[in-house]
């Protein structure tokens, strides 16, 4: 602020001293002074800045040559050194004044983080056995089942999604200027405004649409808005070629399953039976035992081990609390010629009689 200017300190002025501050108990090596201390307390608007200050050059150091952070802070530099040229700071201890341009070039930088931030990608995580919901800032809902990972990136022209493992229903805020698309596997989900779920068990993935209008196309495919999509019948056998050429648009209540032991169908799907993993169930119709396993193990630290391709194969059904796996295990070796295992390590190991 120029001498006899009556205006306030301005926030870029308080970063920049927050950030000042930051560059002297970093080359003092001390974690606080009498001096900053009466600083953080004048005025909030300081302790705000030294607040934004704090998170992004933690950061700095762990992410300072990622590439987008690097063009960010390059772009901002140019502007924050002729900024501190033409500024003199008013109330900075006088052993800072030194300091001034290094802490504008600095504040540039912390800038150039902030706004990496914004468009790094979000992750969300669950556990064995652990079930999240979070609020999407777009006001979208993200159920997370057991053992799941999703990457979030949102930008000005779209909603970008990746689900890495597990399963996850997704309730889409409507905005049809951002597509909303999840790729899981290498298939690509696009949406504006519904509800879908997506379970993924290694190589093989199913996606159910629970209501709205969705489109399932190659991941690698470009951007698509779910507009209306030639229906290709299941029994198509270039099915799959299809997907990955011009997409495939499901209807609420079908469910499109993909693996790589067989072709591509799409089938009318239970929704309530799809999504009872959100209340700790899990329901199985006619499903090999192979694959109950794989499910099952999503909750317990405990996993089952299928001995032999005999009982991969059996088929199971019923409904099963996603929790409760020594009922699961009793059940299934009252009613099939089964012996369950337990090893040391926890593992529990069927076989057939």
């Amino acid at each position: 602020m120029q001498d006899g200017d009556t205006k306030q300190p301005t926030a870029h002025h308080h970063l920049v001293e927050a950030v000042a501050w930051r560059v002297h108990l970093n080359e003092t090596g001390a974690s606080t002074s009498e001096t900053f201390q009466a600083w953080l307390a004048a005025d909030p608007a300081h302790a705000a800045a030294w607040h934004r200050v704090q998170a992004p050059w933690r950061l700095f150091g762990e992410q300072a040559t990622a590439p987008a952070l690097m063009q960010a802070r390059q772009a901002a530099l140019g502007d924050a050194h002729r900024a501190a040229q033409r500024r003199r700071m008013h109330g900075t201890p006088a052993r800072l004044a030194g300091r001034v341009l290094a802490a504008s070039l600095a504040a540039a930088a912390v800038g150039g983080i902030l706004l990496w931030l914004t468009l790094k990608p979000e992750i969300y995580r669950t556990d064995i056995g652990e079930r999240r919901v979070v609020e999407l800032r777009d006001g979208s809902q993200l159920s997370l089942d057991a053992q799941t990972e999703v990457r979030v990136a949102f930008s000005d022209h779209a909603r970008e999604l990746k689900l890495l493992r597990g399963q996850a229903r997704f309730d889409v805020a409507h905005d049809v200027q951002r597509p909303f698309s999840v790729q899981a596997g290498k298939q690509k989900v696009v949406a504006t405004g519904t509800a879908f779920n997506i379970d993924l068990l290694d190589d093989d993935l199913r996606v159910t649409l629970i209501e709205g209008s969705i489109v399932v196309l190659g991941a690698e495919a470009p951007p698509a808005t779910a507009g209306p999509r030639a229906r290709t019948p299941s029994s198509e056998p270039d099915m799959r070629r299809t997907i990955e050429e011009r997409g495939i648009a499901l209807k609420a209540g079908e469910q499109l399953s993909i693996s790589t032991h067989s072709r591509p169908g799409i089938a009318s799907a239970s929704i309530e039976r799809t999504t009872a993993w959100q209340e700790g169930r899990m329901v199985f119709e006619h499903e090999p035992l192979s694959v109950v396993a794989r499910r099952m193990n999503r909750y317990s630290r405990r996993p089952l081990l299928i001995a032999d391709e005999r009982t991969a194969q059996l088929r199971i059904s019923g409904v099963f609390k996603t929790h409760d796996l020594d009922g699961f295990v009793t059940t299934l070796t009252q009613y099939f010629p089964l012996q369950a295992l337990v090893h040391s390590d926890g593992t529990i190991e069927l076989r057939h009689e």
